[in-house]
């Protein structure tokens, strides 16, 4: 049984309860368990020193393998450094080798360049000698560019010799050639022309410094003659009207620069546009000096007129000589085709048989196609893909000379005030309120004004970004109420119409030569706000930033919103006269104290509707969206009033005709919500609109209800349906029930609120739709009144095509 059990102790998969159940079967076997515990505590130490014995042999064969590879690894890193100590010694080696063959490979390269530079100034000393320019140019470049090689070398005598022989040449090429450009006008022809570009390629090559001291000089002496004949103050041409021949001489110099020096001047020294700015510069200190010596008589016509001038030279120089945009080389510039003198000519295209804008225009058109064809790139983008060089206008130019009248330009502002204030009076007298042609609906006098602002504001901004400028800003402020003063003027009773609060008394008869001229006022407010606009953020941009923030034509925008208004409420006031004439005063004649019966189309609501059908879709395609919005709006607050005003002016009502007033009301309703839809499209109705309708149409059901309540609850109910009425329009509604003055007197004894007159339109009409929170009930009451509107409008229409 123990020699069982050890065997199943070796067994890998042993199971503890199995071995117990093994060796102790039964209760009589626990006999033996002393036994059994001693042999495997016997078994467990001999476990123990067998393994005890294998760990120790493991552990000293492991040791022993480190210290062979410690070994190993000392033998390598010996090994390494014997190695690299040899690369070392190859390298250095290497090195030295390297260092010897740079070096002699630059001494043989500075020895070839040292004989190059010797026999080159040899070379440029004999063709010196011989003047041959062309020659010296080409071996001065050569020359310098090897000389600059030996900068360093200075302490060896050999080469510093060399280098102040150089010198020395350089310097005199420097004397002889500025000797030689000296009173170069009066030596250069036709045959030393190439001689002189010879040399003018010897000065490139001496050296930025000498090419700005040889064309400072040329710059002198040609602005010098200008200074002779017009700089001597007192002299004959010591005042502003001799500009005339001051930019003659400019003519005649560039002139005579494009015939004599063609070919002489590189481009790229631009000495053209230098002599243009110091003849700009000089004309500056001479006409500040004119000006300081005439501010106390000035000559003011003269004086614009050489400012007007002045700014078209300077326009012209500025496009003459362009410089590149983007990617250009530093001080390179373009030259336009013909010659300078050509585009300085004071003389315009010839414009006859135009107006004075029409002429301005024309020239703009021009001037702005040479622009264009200007800056067109010959041949777009070249073949190697890089992009085409664009021009702009030299701004150097831009008030080089102008800037001399800026301290003079109040004088030039009243000028403007006075030409703006001739311009009105000729728009007045010329009655200038048509469009230019039948396809517009812009009066000619405001694209007039507007071109004027535009062509003022460019001429003020650029002689003075300051005072002047905000001068003519409020300038422009006067007379563009100005004009919206003279607009109104051509409204019908626009004075009446503009200070009324009721409008029962006011009629206008609308033709339709009437209605074109009203709506054209319209689109021609709406027209200059779009400009005032424009000129407002062009200002603010010009101005200086200490201007900047006052600029503002708020005031002016409202005063063309008003004028709108006005125009608008004259359409309106015209409908709602024809209104009166075909239905309301007929209403006044069909016997309301006997009224019998009640018909949903009873004949004053049936020529109201015909007049609405007839007038009103006309102002649909002759106003814009917004205001035909508007007209509608306005149109249904007068028409609401003047339909109950005339209520009140019926006499006795039956109670039968209150019960008919009271359906008119629910069918006038939905007569006025379909008022935008007449004779068009059926479109939904906007909210806005559908509110103004049932706001006003629920004043008159409210008034039309009190008519219905017996005397005694009048008071009481007036005053719960009418909070804004008062006691002129309570004794109305007592008159039209028929009661007598006394009983009248007793009842308005009650009332206790205002006695004034009849309620005033409620001008306060909405121009936006209305927020979805319209409610169920409003909604649901205007579709069913909008669809009875369609229906009686087909109705009107078939009553109207019988006739």
């Amino acid at each position: 049984m123990l020699r069982a059990s050890s065997d199943l102790l070796a067994t890998p998969d042993l199971s503890v309860v199995d071995y117990i159940n093994t060796v102790f079967p039964d209760q009589a076997s626990l006999q033996y368990l002393p036994k059994v515990t001693s042999r495997v505590q016997f078994r467990l130490r001999e476990l123990e020193a067998q393994i005890n014995s294998t760990s120790r042999e493991h552990l000293s064969a492991a040791k022993k393998a480190i210290s062979e590879l410690f070994t190993k690894i000392a033998e390598i890193k010996a090994k390494a450094a014997e190695s690299e100590a040899m690369v070392q010694s190859i390298c250095a080696d290497i090195k030295i080798l390297d260092t010897a063959k740079c070096n002699l490979s630059k001494t043989i390269s500075l020895l070839h360049r040292l004989r190059m530079m010797v026999k080159g100034v040899d070379q440029l000393e004999r063709a010196r000698e011989r003047g041959d320019f062309a020659e010296v140019a080409q071996l001065l470049k050569a020359v310098t560019s090897l000389s600059s090689d030996f900068e360093s070398y200075g302490h060896i005598a050999k080469i510093r010799e060399m280098q102040q022989n150089i010198a020395a040449i350089r310097g005199e090429l420097k004397g002889q050639m500025l000797a030689d450009f000296e009173d170069l006008g009066a030596r250069i022809n036709e045959g030393n022309r190439p001689a002189y570009a010879a040399r003018t390629a010897v000065v490139a090559a001496l050296g930025d410094s000498v090419v700005s001291s040889l064309v400072d000089a040329f710059v002198g002496a040609m602005v010098g003659t200008y200074e002779a004949e017009f700089g001597r103050e007192g002299g004959p041409n010591w005042s502003l009207e001799s500009s005339d021949a001051r930019f003659t001489w400019l003519v005649k110099a560039m002139r005579s620069f494009d015939d004599t020096y063609a070919g002489v001047f590189p481009d790229s020294w631009r000495v053209a546009e230098k002599v243009a700015i110091g003849f700009c510069e000089m004309t500056c200190e001479h006409l500040r000096s004119i000006l300081e010596g005439q501010q106390d008589n000035l000559n003011v016509p003269e004086f614009l007129r050489v400012v007007q001038s002045t700014l078209d030279v300077e326009m012209k120089l500025a496009a003459k000589f362009k410089v590149e945009r983007v990617a250009a080389a530093p001080g390179r510039a373009v030259t336009g085709d013909g010659s300078l003198s050509s585009m300085l000519s004071v003389e315009e295209p010839e414009v006859g048989g135009l107006s004075e804008s029409e002429a301005l225009k024309l020239k703009y058109k021009r001037y702005r196609a040479s622009r264009h064809e200007a800056e067109e790139p010959a041949g777009g983008s070249s073949s190697s893909g890089a992009p085409a060089v664009s021009y702009e206008d030299n701004a150097l130019f831009k008030g080089i000379i102008s800037r001399s009248f800026e301290p003079y330009m109040n004088h030039y502002i009243a000028v403007e005030d006075k030409n703006l204030a001739e311009m009105m009076e000729r728009f007045v007298a010329q009655n200038a309120w048509y469009p230019e042609d039948e396809h517009s609906n812009i009066l000619t006098s405001a694209t007039d004004l507007v071109f004027y602002f535009r062509k003022s504001l460019m001429r003020c901004s650029s002689i003075s970004k300051g005072q002047a400028l905000f001068d003519l800003y409020k300038t422009f402020r006067k007379y563009l109420v100005r004009y919206t003063e003279l607009l109104v003027e051509q409204l019908p009773k626009g004075k009446v119409i503009g200070e009324a609060r009721s409008y029962d008394g006011i009629k206008v008869r609308l033709s339709p030569t009437l209605v074109i001229n009203i709506t054209n006022i319209i689109h021609t407010a709406v027209y200059v706000q779009q400009q005032i606009e424009a000129l407002q953020e062009t200002l603010a941009r010009k101005i200086a930033r200490v201007f900047s923030d006052h600029i503002d034509f708020g005031a002016e925008t409202r005063e063309y919103t008003a004028l709108i208004g006005k125009a608008v409420l004259v359409l309106v006031i015209g409908t709602l006269t024809v209104v009166r004439s075909q239905a309301l005063e007929p209403m006044t004649k069909l016997g309301w104290g006997a009224w019998t019966g009640m018909t949903e189309n009873p004949p004053h609501l049936v020529a109201l509707g015909a007049a609405l059908a007839d007038d009103v879709p006309q102002f649909r395609d002759l106003l814009p969206d917004v205001y035909f919005r508007r007209y509608c709006d306005k149109l249904v607050v007068l028409l609401v009033q003047a339909f109950r005003d005339t209520v009140l002016l019926l006499g006795r009502i039956a109670d039968e005709g209150s019960d008919q007033l009271l359906l008119d009301s629910q069918t006038l309703r939905a007569l006025l919500l379909e008022l935008p839809n007449l004779a068009a499209e059926p479109r939904p109705i906007p909210r806005g609109f559908v509110r103004v309708v049932n706001k006003e149409l629920d004043k008159l059901d409210a008034v039309l209800k009190v008519l219905k309540t017996p005397p005694e609850a009048m008071v009481d109910m007036y005053t719960a349906s009418v909070p804004s009425g008062n006691a002129s329009q309570l004794r109305k509604i007592f008159e039209a029930k028929g009661l007598k003055k006394s009983q009248i007197n007793a009842y308005m004894a009650l009332y206790t609120g205002p006695p004034g007159d009849v309620d005033a339109p409620d001008d306060d009409l909405p121009s936006e739709d209305d927020p979805a929170g319209t409610s169920a009930a409003a909604s649901e009451s205007s579709s069913r009144t909008a669809r009875l509107g369609r229906k009686l409008l087909g109705r009107f229409g078939r009553e109207k095509g019988k006739e």
